[in-house]
């Protein structure tokens, strides 16, 4: 994982370590646009931010697909690929369907997704506008096996280790691979997330922040880090038949089977269901989850109203919004699995010891024969100095974004930066080879 490292209010001098560091890692010019540097466009012509692009065959006949950032786009507006001996537009909507996106229409960057057909792979091709072409490498999309893949959103200001703890460790035991998007994390977060991604049970996907322009700053504009494109990045790069979209206080319950068997059972019954919404449900405990791990002990499920989430298979899901499948490959369906058989449990800070609606009976599988195996590995990551933790930079991240609407557009590090620099030895993320941004 490739980290910057940064605690004080020297903005200057992170500056100047950023610069450092792409000069001496950059190789080339390609990946050299790819750094924090100032990007020089010209003023008439809006910069497009390409993230990645894919073969993708496996949901219907090939196409190239390219998932970028962008002010939105008009109709009239054309962009070409060229691979080969051909020159194809590119047809390109919002992943969120509108641009501006309806729930955030102040901020100015959204997240796009860019196609044309193709009927081979190629290892390359150019993304042109007038005045101006990219060289994009072009990734195929992994063959899925019958298994379990959980994709948690980018991480930013993230201190709470115990959670994060918590998290893998139950999914380890459903045999879930997981990938986690990081863009800001704690050092303490950091040393979790290097045992965990040294043992082979999570994956590491870079999450940085958009390079800068001359005269402007996206990353003050654009809504959560793009998390909308990092939900539909996890599609592509999905390995797993069976895929979801999980915060770090969020778990799914089966009753008397496990998830996998439950999923696969489902779609024999109907091959043509392509995603599951699980009904929300709380989980609500005396006192918070912190390096103890007591919280355990007081858990609680109880039927509290809230936003469901999704399992969906990769080959019939086009477009991934946060809680639901945006648009089905041509034949397939959601459908919502009853409450009976299954539910999202969601441990929300905010629920705390709120004995809120009725209490849910649940098999022992979550979580109480989990904190036996959670203190063990506590115990290898931290050794005799386990360090403590609170609730105060999730407190104060909630309030330092709760006027987004006011302010404009949810922005959590520049709207946070001032409050939490100097309350932990932030890491910040950078570009990778295999995550990046590069301006067209």
């Amino acid at each position: 994982m490739s980290i910057f490292r940064f605690s004080g209010k020297i903005l200057p001098l992170l500056v100047l370590i950023l610069t450092t560091y792409f000069l001496i890692s950059t190789t080339s010019l390609l990946q050299l646009t790819r750094s924090f540097r100032t990007i020089h466009i010209r003023k008439h012509i809006e910069p497009i931010f390409l993230y990645r692009a894919y073969y993708d065959n496996r949901t219907g006949p090939g196409r190239l697909r390219v998932l970028a950032i962008s002010t939105c786009l008009s109709t009239t507006d054309r962009i070409f690929i060229n691979y080969g001996s051909y020159s194809i537009p590119l047809v390109h909507r919002p992943i969120e369907k509108y641009c501006p996106w309806q729930w955030a229409p102040d901020c100015k960057w959204n997240a796009f997704h860019f196609e044309a057909p193709a009927s081979d792979y190629t290892p390359h091709m150019n993304v042109t506008l007038p005045g101006r072409s990219l060289q994009m490498p072009v990734h195929t999309l992994p063959e899925l096996t019958e298994t379990l893949q959980i994709c948690v959103p980018p991480l930013y200001w993230y201190d709470d280790w115990p959670r994060l703890v918590l998290f893998v460790e139950f999914w380890k035991r459903e045999d879930a691979a997981i990938m986690i998007y990081v863009n800001s994390i704690s050092a303490n977060v950091k040393r979790v997330i290097d045992y965990y991604e040294n043992e082979g049970a999570i994956r590491v996907v870079n999450w940085p922040m958009l390079p800068e322009l001359r005269d402007e700053d996206p990353n003050r504009s654009i809504y959560r880090l793009s998390h909308s494109l990092a939900h539909n990045n996890c599609v592509l790069r999905s390995s797993s038949k069976y895929t979801t979209l999980l915060d770090l206080d969020e778990f799914i319950i089966v009753r008397n089977t496990s998830l996998l068997d439950f999923v696969r059972s489902q779609i024999d019954t109907d091959p043509t269901v392509g995603s599951m919404q699980f009904v929300h449900r709380g989980l609500v405990s005396n006192i918070p989850v912190d390096e103890n791990f007591d919280a355990i002990d007081t858990m609680e499920a109880r039927v509290v109203d809230g936003p469901s989430k999704v399992l969906f298979t990769p080959s019939s899901t086009l477009f991934l919004s946060t809680h639901f499948v945006n648009t089905h490959v041509e034949g397939f369906h959601g459908t919502t699995i009853s409450p009976d058989e299954a539910f999202l449990l969601h441990n929300r800070i905010s629920f705390g010891d709120k004995k809120i609606g009725e209490e849910i009976e649940f098999n022992d599988k979550f979580p109480l024969d989990l904190k036996d195996r959670i203190i063990e590995t506590r115990d290898i990551i931290f050794g005799s100095n386990t360090p403590k933790f609170s609730l105060n930079v999730t407190n104060k991240v909630v309030r330092c974004t709760s006027s987004w609407r006011h302010d404009g557009c949810k922005t959590p590090i520049s709207s946070c930066y001032s409050t939490l620099i100097s309350m932990e030895d932030w890491i910040f993320v950078g570009p990778s080879i295999d995550s990046n941004f590069s301006v067209l």
